[in-house]
């Protein structure tokens, strides 16, 4: 899977089992990456950032 592939925040609730409330958050905790608005009403994530935030959540977990 492409790594630049942009992903919206339904597929990152499925990529972590997180709901949204939580992945929000996480972002205003600084543990989460904040996504970028790509128009008034949609943001987006990169998916190499979002794997890479899951990591270091797991990281912390442990």
């Amino acid at each position: 899977m492409d790594s630049n592939a942009l992903v919206s925040m339904k597929d990152i609730t499925k990529m972590t089992t997180l709901a949204s409330p939580s992945i929000y958050r996480l972002i205003k905790e600084n543990r989460f990456p904040p996504g970028k608005m790509i128009t008034a009403n949609r943001r987006v994530w990169r998916r190499d950032e979002v794997e890479e935030a899951i990591e270091r959540l797991l990281d912390e977990a442990e």
